[in-house]
């Protein structure tokens, strides 16, 4: 059994989406374990991105604190159509907004 803090899976994007999720270091690539059975239990533990664990989290696990500063938990992540960075505007962190909002990026649309 492996334990360690879970995170956001990487995706790639090549004939199919890639997904990977790194436990300790160790890349393991996701997509290898479809039609697999495989086991994850909660501690019941959540910690921010900060590393701070506490008992109340907002918007995507964020600590009261990240919620309002950090640029990944900021409204145009969620609304993308809130994005003024290309205007030159900050929201939180212009820097990190010009490089990931304004990167190119594809639309995933599903019917589920």
């Amino acid at each position: 059994m492996l334990r360690d803090t879970l995170k956001r899976m990487d995706t790639e994007l090549n004939d199919v989406v890639h997904y990977t999720l790194d436990i300790h270091d160790v890349n393991h690539k996701m997509n290898d374990y479809i039609g697999k059975k495989i086991k994850i239990e909660w501690s019941g533990v959540v910690i921010c991105q900060c590393g701070k664990k506490s008992d109340k989290f907002y918007r995507s696990g964020y600590c009261y604190k990240c919620f309002w500063e950090s640029p990944l938990a900021s409204q145009s992540i969620f609304k993308p159509e809130l994005c003024t960075a290309h205007l030159g505007i900050e929201e939180r962190d212009l820097e990190w907004e010009k490089e990931f909002q304004l990167a190119p990026h594809y639309v995933y649309l599903a019917n589920s």
